[in-house]
C-alpha cells in the first residue's frame, strides 16, 4: 500500500517551548499571560490569555 503524504512535526522540549513563548511575546510586544502550561502525554499544552 503506497501512501503518498510527508509526515511534518517540530519536536521541542517543554523548556524549549516555554522559552519560545516568552522570547516571542518580549520580541513582539505582545500582551498575554501564560494561564496554563502543562504537558499532555507527548503534547505540550499551553493556554494564553490575552491581557487587557
Amino acid at each position: 500500500m503506497e501512501i503518498n503524504y510527508s509526515i511534518h512535526f517540530h519536536a521541542r522540549t517543554p523548556k524549549e517551548m516555554i522559552e519560545i513563548i516568552l522570547e516571542c511575546k518580549t520580541l513582539l510586544n505582545l500582551n498575554f499571560e501564560v494561564e496554563l502550561f502543562t504537558r499532555g502525554g507527548y503534547e505540550i499544552i499551553s493556554i494564553l490569555k490575552k491581557k487587557k
